[in-house]
């Protein structure tokens, strides 16, 4: 069995470290027992995220299960989504916090006078993420939590709620 951690923003380059950290473990010779990973973050961008999702799920397939993922820390943000998303055995330690909340750029009547198409773009980017976020969190969150989130508010979970929310 190998221990990895990562607590870091979700950002490019921390994303290919752990993933170059995880991919020399699975290469080093003699190795085939069980990878866990303890994993803390405060959140990031959801590029990031979206690629160490997919190359999460990709290596607990490859592994035949033996990827465990161990919330630790903080789950935060997009820190949340990597741990809902993830498709293997999960666990959540006692001291851990979770924490959701809109993306960003703020989606309501703040955004005024988008001037350029990038820009545009973007904000339609985000619009998306946070449907498709909201429509995750709808299933996991409490009526009150689930109105606080859409209200634009940061909704933070002790580890007993994100054990019941997460059926651990």
């Amino acid at each position: 069995m190998r221990t990895i951690r990562f607590n870091n923003e979700l950002d490019e380059e921390s994303v290919f470290e752990l993933i170059k950290k995880i991919d020399s473990t699975i290469n080093e010779e003699g190795f085939s027992g069980k990878i866990i990973l303890y994993f803390s973050s405060a959140g990031g961008e959801d590029y990031s995220a979206e690629t160490l999702i997919h190359y999460l799920n990709n290596c607990y397939h490859h592994l035949k299960g033996n990827l465990r993922l161990v919330a630790t820390g903080r789950i935060f943000s997009n820190g949340l989504i990597i741990f809902y998303r993830y498709e293997g055995e999960k666990e959540i330690l006692r001291s851990t916090v979770g924490m959701a909340h809109l993306s960003s750029i703020t989606v309501n009547n703040r955004l005024q006078k988008i001037r350029d198409s990038e820009t545009q773009n973007e904000v339609e980017e985000v619009k998306s993420r946070n449907i498709f976020h909201s429509k995750i969190f709808e299933k996991l969150f409490s009526v009150k939590e689930f109105k606080d989130y859409i209200s634009g508010k940061d909704v933070y979970f002790t580890s007993d709620r994100l054990k019941e929310m997460f059926k651990l």
